[in-house]
Parts: C-alpha cells; structure tokens; sequence
C-alpha cells in the first residue's frame, strides 16, 4: 500500500468513522461498512457459544447485519439496536453464493484497515492531521458533529481513532511540557547563565531530534525498518529505530551493496599494489644482473660498442653522449653533468 492511499483511508477510518462499499441485492441498494473491536463483541455477545451448533451461521449473519450503513439511501446506524433482529432475517434469506460473497467483499475492505495502522503515526505527524485535531476541540472523532452522519456516536471509536487521539493528546502534553521548561529555563539563566544555556542546549537537541523523526514520518509514511535488500545501497539511519536495524545487520555481518563494492574495492586495491610491488622487484632484478657491465666507476668518457649494447638491454629511453676528457672543457662538462643529473657514468676501478 503506498503512502497517499493509506493516508486517505486512515482520515475516512478517523473522521467518518468506517470505510464503505457498495452492494446491490435484487432491488435493493445497500452499502455496507467495517466494524470496529465494540462492535465486533457485539456481534459475539449476539452469536452464542462458539462451541454450539450453527454458531458460524449466527455470527455471519449478525456480522452483516451489523455492517450495513444503509439500505436504498436510509441510514440505520441511527437506530440500528431496533433492527437488528430484522436486517439478521434478511440476510437468513439471502442466496448462499450471494451471502459468502458479500463477506468476501467486506472482509476486503477490512483487510485495507489493517493494511494502513502502520501508517497511523506519521498521518497524526501531518499538519492537516494536526489542525483538525485542535479544530475538533474537547470532542471526539466519532461524534456526530465530527464525522456528518447522524448515528455514529452509538458505535463507539475505533483502534484508528483511539490511537490517534492518544499521540495527538501525547503532542498536546509535550508541547505543554516545552513551554513550561523554556519558562523554568528563564528563570534560571538569571541565577546560573552558563548552565542554564547548557540544559537548554541538550533540551533544543531532544526536541530536534523528535521533530527530525517526525518530519520524515509525515513525508514518507512509516519506517520501514525491514525494507533493506543485499542488492541496494546502504540503508538510510536518519531515524532511532533504523540506526538500531543497521547495527544489527552489522554485527549479524550482513553485507549489502554499498558493503560488498567496498570490500571489492580495498580487494582490487590490494591486489594492485602486490602487483606493482612484484614489477618493481623483477624490475630491479634484472638492472641488476646487468648492472655489472653497465656501470663503471672512475672519470668520464664515452661508453664502448659493449656497454652500450648491455645499456640498450635494459630499455633505457634516453642516450648520452659525451665528448672526451681530453676535448671537454669544463663549461661542456658542467652542462653534460647536469643534464645527466644523478645517473652519471664513470670508469671502472
């Protein structure tokens, strides 16, 4: 169920009381409603033992009778009690296949009940949840004031509604709690401003945290603490209850995308570097067995027909050339020797 379906369906189980649907039955036109738990133990209270005989009838019967809204326009909710005994013979009559496909359909829109409860908390954190709740006053969701239909007082609140008002009345009192503690804080600074400013810091901390939390419930519905998969990206940890389900995973070493191309990642830049490493060896290996022939100590001069083949051998980019002791003057060799730089020749000993 996506966010703005469950959103519509909570404010129709909060406001109104119940969600509808539709039914035609030969002539007539009824829509039926959910039930809420009172109304449920009622219909328990009406079918008997539940080891008796022709329990299951009784109760099928009585659920519908106590789901029905209206019949071709008339409200019965209004004084349902009196007719109950009658809309339960009705139902007796009705065709079997007809009757099992009427709790069907109704036991479909009360599975969509219980599909929206985990998105209760953050409809309650919405701003228009919000104002309605102040508007509605000392009442209560089920009133008739409140929802429009004539009636509903008489079927008591739902799980919906109860849980609604009692986060709004929690908000109520925090927000109660909030302005008598900056008041108690004033009072404070005047004595000890230093450690008055410090609680009002952690204070202002707290707060930020719980309005964060309830920010993003409002925006995405619910946490989804279980919503993680081994080929996402690292979960998101804006909130208590998914920073928990993170530690968790990590300390059961569960390993997620973002987890797996790290540890690819340090693995090939390893591998790397061992490679390298190793060139460099057999690099400097083979400088070495021929380094013999190749470097040669003493004054300067010009390699031989040999040393040259052996420095070829070595993939040397470059080629020096220098002119004879005897020729050089110092100015030219001051020039050779810097352009050489550290890699100078000189004679065997």
């Amino acid at each position: 169920m996506i966010k703005d379906d469950a959103y519509k369906i909570l404010s129709d189980l909060i406001f109104r009381g119940f969600l509808t649907i539709d039914a035609t039955l030969g002539d007539k036109k009824i829509i039926f409603k959910t039930v809420n738990d009172k109304e449920f133990d009622m219909i328990c209270y009406h079918s008997g033992s539940a080891s008796g005989e022709g329990y299951l009838r009784n109760f099928n019967t009585y659920f519908l009778a106590y789901s029905v809204f209206m019949i071709d326009g008339k409200n019965v909710i209004i004084d349902r009690n009196d007719n109950i005994e009658y809309l339960r013979k009705f139902f007796l009559s009705v065709p079997y296949k007809l009757y099992d496909r009427m709790l069907s359909e109704i036991a479909k829109i009360r599975d969509k009940t219980y599909d929206a409860t985990k998105f209760l908390e953050g409809f309650t954190y919405t701003d228009s949840s919000r104002w309605l709740w102040k508007a509605m006053g000392n009442g209560y969701p089920c009133d008739s004031h409140v929802t429009g239909i004539p009636g509903t007082s008489l079927l008591g609140t739902n799980p919906h509604q109860d849980n609604w008002v009692y986060i709004n009345r929690a908000i109520d009192n925090e927000e109660k709690y909030n302005q008598e503690f900056d008041m108690a804080v004033l009072i404070a600074s005047a004595f000890n401003p230093k450690g008055a400013k410090q609680i009002r810091g952690r204070h202002d901390g707290s707060i930020q945290n719980a309005e964060d939390r309830r920010k993003k419930l409002a925006r995405v519905g619910y946490i989804d603490t279980d919503k993680w998969s081994s080929e996402g990206w690292a979960a998101p940890v804006d909130t208590a209850e998914e920073l928990v389900a993170e530690l968790e995973r990590q300390i059961a070493g569960v390993k997620d995308k973002h987890d797996v191309f790290m540890e690819n990642y340090f693995k090939s830049m390893k591998e790397n570097a061992e490679l390298q490493a190793k060139q460099a060896e057999e690099r400097l290996k083979k400088y070495r067995e021929v380094g013999d022939t190749a470097l040669i100590t003493g004054s300067q001069r010009i390699l031989t027909p040999k040393e040259a083949e052996n420095l070829f051998k070595v993939k040397r980019q470059y080629t020096i050339n220098v002119e004879s002791e005897d020729k050089a003057n110092i100015e030219s060799q001051e020039r050779y020797i810097s352009k050489v730089g550290s890699k100078v020749l000189t004679g065997k000993k």
